[in-house]
C-alpha cells in the first residue's frame, strides 16, 4: 500500500483516475499509529471522493480489520488521525470500540423502533390505508380526529418512553387528566390508546403481549344523542344563518339544505358542482364511505350557491375558504357567535335560550324532518350516502336520484315555509286533524 506524507494540501491535491481506487498510508512523521489510511476513488464521470478509514489489529488476533471513518472533507485531517489513533490504542489492548459502538447502535435502533412514537406512527399508516371491517375506507377526517388525540394527548406525556412501558396504571392517569376537562374527550382518548395497543399486539413481531388499556373504564357517562331542531327553533336558526355572513352563514345553510356532512360541506368545490343538471357531485375521496356521491341540489341550495358567486376569487376551487387553500376551520367560534345571535333574538321574543346543539344536528334534523314528509327511510339513506350493507345494496348500482332529488326539494321548500311563517308544523297539522290540542 503507497504512503503519502498527508498534508491539508496534499490530501486535497491527491486525485485518481476515472474507475481507478487507491489506498494509501499516513507516511506523516509523527504519526507512529501507521493506522490511518486515505481511500481516493474516481468514478466513471471522474469525480474524486476522499474517505478516512482505520486498520486496525486486536490484541491477540492475526485478522486485520477496516473501520470507515468518514469522507473528506467533512472529516478533517486532525479529526481522522485523532479518530485512528483511538481506534489503534484501544485495539492494542484488546479492545475493539469500533464493534462496540456499532452494537451501541444497534440497540438505539431498537429501541427507537418500539418507542411510543414509533409505534404511532406506524399504527396511524396502517389505520389510514386499512379498510373498515364492513367495506370501505375510513374518513380522513375520522383519521385527522385519531391523529389530534395522539399529538394533544397522548404523546406530550409518553413521548420516548419503550411502548411495552406503558402499563395500566399510566393509561388510567392519564385518561383521568383528560377527563378533569372533558370526560366525553377522555372517552375518546382512551379508544385511541385501545386500538393502539391493539394494533402493537398483532404487529408482526408483537410489539406487546398485552393491551395494558383494556381494563381501563370510561371516565364520562355519554347519552346517544338524539337531538332535532324544533320548528319554531329552525326559525331563529335560519336568520342567526343569515346574520353571520360569510363563509359560514352559507355554509351553514347548504349543510341544512342538503344533509351532508360537515366535513363534505365545508371542502364542497366549483369542479364539483353542475349547476344546469342542479347536482353537487362529491368524489369517492371526501366520502367517509368513499363512495362517489351524487347531491341533488333543491332550487333553495342553488340560490345560496349562485350568492357565493360574489365571494368567489378567481383561481379558488373551494366555495368555502378563508385561506384560498384550505377548507374553512374553526367552527366552534362561529357556533359560539351563531348561539350568541339566537339567544339575543329569542330575548327579545321573551323566550329562553335554545337548549344545547351541535352542528350535527343541523343534518340528523334534515333526515328525520324528510321522514316525516313521508319520505321512506330507504331514500332519506340514500340522501345521507349511509351504506348500504344488505347484498342487493352492494350490488344495486340505481342511485335513485330523481328521487333524492323530490325528498329534497320537498325538504328545502317545507324548511323555507317553516322559516317564513308560512306553514304549519307538521306535528301541529297532524293533531288539528285528529281534533286533538
Amino acid at each position: 500500500m503507497p504512503t503519502l506524507k498527508m498534508t491539508d494540501a496534499a490530501v486535497q491535491r491527491i486525485g485518481a483516475a476515472a474507475g481507478e481506487r487507491t489506498d494509501y498510508f499516513d507516511a506523516h512523521p509523527r504519526d507512529r499509529q501507521r493506522g490511518l489510511v486515505l481511500r481516493v476513488s474516481a468514478g466513471a464521470e471522474g469525480h474524486v471522493t476522499r474517505t478516512w478509514a482505520a486498520l486496525y489489529r486486536i490484541k491477540g488476533s492475526t485478522r486485520l480489520r477496516r473501520a470507515t471513518i468518514g469522507d473528506y472533507p467533512t472529516y478533517s485531517l486532525a479529526e481522522a488521525r485523532e479518530e485512528a489513533a483511538q481506534i489503534v490504542q484501544a485495539a492494542r489492548k484488546g479492545k475493539d470500540i469500533v464493534a462496540e459502538r456499532e452494537a451501541a447502535a444497534r440497540v438505539l435502533a431498537a429501541k427507537e423502533k418500539d418507542t411510543l412514537e414509533a409505534a404511532v406512527k406506524g399504527f396511524l399508516e396502517d389505520w389510514e390505508q386499512r379498510p373498515k371491517r364492513k367495506g370501505g375506507m375510513r374518513a380522513p377526517s375520522y383519521v385527522k380526529t385519531l391523529r389530534q388525540h395522539f399529538d394533544n394527548r397522548v404523546l406530550p406525556r409518553w413521548r420516548g418512553r419503550q411502548i411495552s412501558d406503558i402499563k395500566r396504571s399510566d393509561v388510567d392517569e392519564l385518561v383521568r387528566e383528560v377527563a378533569r376537562e372533558a370526560p366525553v374527550l377522555a372517552n375518546r382518548v382512551l379508544a385511541a390508546v385501545k386500538a393502539l395497543f391493539n394494533w402493537c399486539i398483532r404487529h408482526d413481531p408483537p410489539l406487546v403481549q398485552m393491551n395494558p388499556a383494556a381494563l381501563v373504564e370510561k371516565p364520562g357517562l355519554e347519552e346517544e344523542r338524539e337531538r332535532v331542531l324544533a320548528t319554531d327553533e329552525l326559525r331563529f336558526v335560519w336568520p342567526a344563518f343569515e346574520g353571520l355572513g360569510y363563509p359560514f352563514g352559507p355554509f351553514f345553510k347548504l349543510a341544512l339544505l342538503t344533509g351532508q356532512r360537515l366535513g363534505e360541506v365545508s371542502g364542497m368545490r366549483w369542479s364539483e358542482i353542475d349547476e344546469e343538471a342542479a347536482v353537487w357531485t362529491i368524489p369517492a375521496a371526501r366520502t367517509k364511505g368513499r363512495r362517489v356521491h351524487a347531491v341533488p341540489l333543491s332550487a333553495q341550495a342553488l340560490d345560496v350557491i349562485e350568492e357565493l358567486k360574489s365571494t368567489r376569487r378567481e383561481n379558488i376551487d373551494l366555495l368555502f375558504t378563508t385561506t384560498g387553500k384550505t377548507p374553512i376551520s374553526g367552527f366552534s367560534r362561529a357556533k359560539t357567535l351563531l348561539d350568541k345571535a339566537i339567544t339575543e333574538a329569542r330575548k327579545k321574543k321573551e323566550q329562553s335560550p335554545l337548549p344545547r346543539w351541535t352542528i350535527h344536528d343541523l343534518r340528523r334534523t334534515a333526515a328525520t324532518e324528510m321522514s316525516r314528509l313521508k319520505v321512506s327511510r330507504f331514500i332519506v339513506a340514500r340522501v345521507l350516502n349511509h351504506a348500504d350493507s344488505e347484498v342487493t345494496g352492494i350490488y344495486d348500482r340505481n342511485e335513485f336520484f330523481d328521487e333524492k332529488k323530490a325528498a329534497l326539494a320537498q325538504w328545502a321548500s317545507y324548511l323555507m315555509g317553516i322559516v317564513t311563517s308560512k306553514v304549519t308544523p307538521i306535528a301541529s297539522r297532524r293533531r288539528a286533524a285528529r281534533g286533538t290540542s
